[in-house]
């Protein structure tokens, strides 16, 4: 019987974080959904832990890429998959993501929205109980090109080890100010113009069927901004739900880090900045077709 809701998770190395993401998931009161894990051709033994404890469970799809396709497209396997079942509901969340309210899943599926909703967002509660949503900004040329400005002071800073030690002292400073005006920030009325957090996005039927999920030519970073420009060139729009709410795991800490990982992560975040000056940019139809023609059925095998 098929389901009208399906569930995507993008799986990278960390398998037990999966784990615990699909346990809360299956101690939701509603189950009426089909899950489908991606995993991204992780360098350990995540399929294998998965396979051993899913193998048996009818909800549950898995699927290994060939090669790692960074989030966009590593996510948009899970879209394309369910799609061919007939599922066109579908949540896309965070490997990192634990669903904490009992009827969360209910609530959202059966919410109601408009022809014009083509992706729905929640609260998402961070550890330092800092809700990561709504972004409340303006989604423009401006505000890319702002962004890029940012990621490349952060490459330059990365360079100089001076630079790099007065950073880190900011950066405590600010996640202390954070964490001091958290309940503030959490109580702030919505208001447009805004965008969602990409750790826990719901697409809904009216942007599914045109898309096949997220614009493909990112590996990280600016996904949420690229997808707030494919909704107003489609005449969609989000749908925030405040009295939702998930927990996710990554901490303000590790998002504002400066560490040699993130030193990398920025490189990505600098290519995917063209990219979205370049979606900016394209036509509708020249973006459904590079969402939707992109991936093949020989980037990854079921397992």
């Amino acid at each position: 019987m098929s389901k009208k809701f399906g569930i995507v998770i993008l799986n990278y190395l960390n398998w037990r974080d999966t784990v615990e993401c699909i346990d809360s998931l299956f101690q939701q009161s509603y189950q009426d959904f089909q899950i489908v894990i991606v995993d991204n051709c992780s360098k350990n033994e995540s399929v294998l832990e998965l396979d051993f404890l899913y193998h048996a469970e009818e909800r549950i799809t898995i699927l290994k890429t060939n090669s790692n396709l960074g989030f966009a497209k590593g996510n948009n396997i899970g879209i394309k998959e369910l799609k061919k079942m007939g599922v066109f509901k579908i949540f896309v969340i965070n490997n990192d993501i634990i669903l904490n309210e009992k009827d969360y899943l209910y609530e959202l599926f059966h919410h109601e929205y408009s022809a014009e909703i083509g992706v729905i967002g929640t609260a998402i509660v961070n550890k330092s109980s800092i809700n990561q949503n709504p972004i409340q900004a303006k989604v423009d040329l401006k505000l890319i090109l702002k962004e890029m400005a940012i990621i490349f002071s952060k490459r330059i800073i990365f360079k100089s080890k001076f630079l790099l030690k007065i950073s880190r002292k900011l950066l405590a400073k600010k996640i202390e100010h954070l964490n001091d005006e958290s309940e503030t920030i959490n109580s702030l009325e919505v208001s447009k113009p805004y965008y969602l957090h990409g750790s826990a996005v719901f697409f809904t039927e009216h942007y599914l069927k045109k898309f096949d999920g997220f614009y493909p030519f990112t590996f990280l970073y600016f996904e949420e901004i690229i997808l707030s420009l494919i909704l107003k060139k489609s005449n969609l729009d989000f749908l925030y739900i405040p009295q939702l709410s998930i927990f996710h795991k990554e901490d303000q800490a590790s998002i504002l880090s400066f560490n040699n990982k993130e030193a990398k992560k920025l490189k990505f975040a600098q290519k995917s900045g063209f990219h979205a000056i370049s979606v900016a940019f394209k036509s509708l139809n020249r973006i459904e077709k590079n969402i939707n023609t992109t991936l093949s059925e020989k980037d990854y095998t079921e397992i």
